[in-house]
């Protein structure tokens, strides 16, 4: 693959982790990861930003099951999810539904499962229509099953994180699942500039310019070869 799928894989049995990380990196996937537990797998979606969650239902030692941590998948990255699991009752269904997985396998499971439920759930959320609604001074995007408001005036910077954006403001990160071209199409180019290929930044919130870098509050933002003299001349304009 051009560029690999990062994977976490969050399974309270080691051997069957390994198991699964074998069979992934066999097939050219990059586990970024293997989680135990809900919190160790929370550093690891905002360290790592994985593009898909292999989760099992059942997390021993953990307050939270998986279904817990798939709500807060849902609710604050929205990354794509599969459940692995023992438990096939009704009423762990009934559960699982509402979290609306990417796939289900049921343990024990076939190696041709968990490559094939993979590879059709990274089809999916690849080609999958990104919902955001625009009016004036915000836009509201996807987040899970909610509609979160954004307004432009609190963006400091958007950063590329390979198929996703990161929209970040003074107190949260918002993860985009759209490109870097196309989200910044949706903001005024009077107030949104491009500087490098992986950023554009809110050129009212800048604090200081160098020839490499932008400043916004305390993130040193790289700025791209000869972007340095169209910012000058930009800010002067204004």
């Amino acid at each position: 693959m051009r560029n690999k799928v990062k994977i976490l894989i969050v399974e309270d049995e080691p051997l069957i982790a390994d198991d699964i990380a074998f069979l992934l990196e066999d097939e050219g996937y990059d586990v970024v990861g293997k989680a135990i537990e809900t919190q160790e797998a929370v550093s690891i979606i905002e360290s790592k930003q994985p593009d898909i969650i292999l989760l099992d239902i059942s997390l021993e030692n953990d307050d939270e099951d998986g279904i817990d941590l798939a709500n807060k998948i849902n609710k604050e990255y929205r990354i794509p999810f599969i459940f692995i699991t023992s438990h096939s009752d009704k009423l762990t269904i009934n559960r699982v539904k509402k979290t609306n997985p990417c796939g289900f396998i049921v343990k024990p499971f076939k190696p041709a499962e968990i490559i094939s439920t993979v590879a059709i759930a990274h089809y999916k959320s690849k080609n999958k229509t990104v919902n955001i609604a625009k009016s004036e001074g915000n836009f509201f995007i996807k987040q899970g099953h909610d509609l979160v408001k954004v307004n432009h005036a609190d963006i400091l910077f958007i950063k590329a994180e390979d198929n996703y954006t990161s929209i970040v403001t003074d107190n949260k990160k918002i993860l985009a699942s759209l490109n870097l071209k196309a989200l910044s199409e949706k903001l005024p180019k009077n107030q949104f500039i491009r500087i490098h290929r992986s950023y554009v930044i809110n050129i009212t919130k800048i604090t200081r310019i160098s020839h490499r870098f932008v400043y916004i509050n305390d993130a040193e933002i790289p700025m791209g070869k000869g972007n340095f003299k169209m910012l000058q001349e930009f800010i002067m304009t204004l």
